[in-house]
C-alpha cells in the first residue's frame, strides 16, 4: 500500500504501464499534447482500477495525479494473469467494468460534441454522484469536488470562465448549491432532465458469470 499527497504524480505518461487499485481519495487521469499542455480525461474514485487501458502498450498512455490525499496499491502483471486463469468470474467482472467505461466515454464524447455547457456540467455532476452512490447507496445529495475550474473545464471541453458561469446558472435555477468545493444537489430530477441523458441501471448480478476455479 502506498500513499500520495494532493497534486503528486502517481505515474507519468510514458512510464511502465503499471496497474493500480485506488483505495481512498480521488485521482485524475490526463493526456498530453505536443505543446506540453495536458487535458484531464477521467476522474478516478475509490475502488477504481487505474492504468488498465495501457496494459496492451509498452508505455503508459496517461498520467495519474492525486486530486486529494490517496492510498493505492500496485497490481503486478502476474497477479492479473493469475486472476484470469484462476478466477474467471472476477475476470468477467473486469470485462464488464471496461464496457461500463466505454459507455461513459461515449456519453462524454456526445456531450462535448453536441451538448450546451449547462448540460455538460449537469451530466458530469450526476456522473460523480451516481458513482459515489455505488460506493454507498445512502450517499447524501452532496459531495466535495476536489477539481479546480480548469480541471473541470478540461473534462467538459469548455473554458474555465464558462464553467464558472455555468455553475452560477445552475445555482440560479435552484438545481445545485455550491460552497467552495462542496456541491449540494438541490433538485436531482430537474438536474437529470437538464443533462439530457437517460439514467442507466448497471447490472451487478453476477449469478450468470462463470464460477472461479476450485
Amino acid at each position: 500500500m502506498a500513499s500520495y499527497s494532493r497534486d503528486k504524480v502517481i505515474r507519468h505518461e510514458g512510464d511502465q504501464p503499471d496497474v493500480f487499485m485506488l483505495h481512498s481519495g480521488w485521482v485524475a487521469s490526463s493526456g498530453s499534447f505536443d505543446d506540453g499542455s495536458r487535458q484531464v480525461v477521467k476522474v478516478h474514485l475509490p475502488g477504481d482500477l487505474m492504468g488498465a487501458p495501457s496494459m496492451g502498450y509498452t508505455a503508459a498512455a496517461d498520467t495519474l495525479t492525486a486530486l486529494t490525499d490517496v492510498t493505492i496499491s500496485k497490481i503486478a502483471p502476474e497477479g492479473i494473469a493469475r486472476l484470469f486463469r484462476e478466477s474467471p468470474r472476477l475476470a468477467m467482472i473486469m470485462f464488464l467494468l471496461a464496457q461500463e467505461e466505454r459507455i461513459i466515454l461515449m456519453e462524454r464524447l456526445m456531450s462535448v460534441g453536441r451538448r450546451r455547457g449547462a448540460q455538460r456540467l449537469s451530466a458530469f455532476l450526476l456522473h460523480i454522484y451516481d458513482r459515489l452512490c455505488l460506493l454507498d447507496p445512502d450517499w447524501p445529495l452532496s459531495f466535495e469536488l476536489p477539481l479546480t475550474l480548469d480541471q473541470i473545464a478540461d473534462v467538459l471541453g469548455l473554458h474555465a470562465v464558462h464553467v464558472s458561469r455555468t455553475f452560477s446558472r445552475l445555482e440560479q435555477q435552484g438545481l445545485i448549491h455550491r460552497d467552495h468545493k462542496r456541491i449540494d444537489l438541490i433538485n436531482l430530477d430537474e438536474l437529470r432532465k437538464q443533462a439530457g441523458f437517460p439514467r442507466r441501471t448497471l447490472m451487478r448480478n453476477a449469478a450468470w458469470l462463470p464460477p472461479s476455479a476450485p
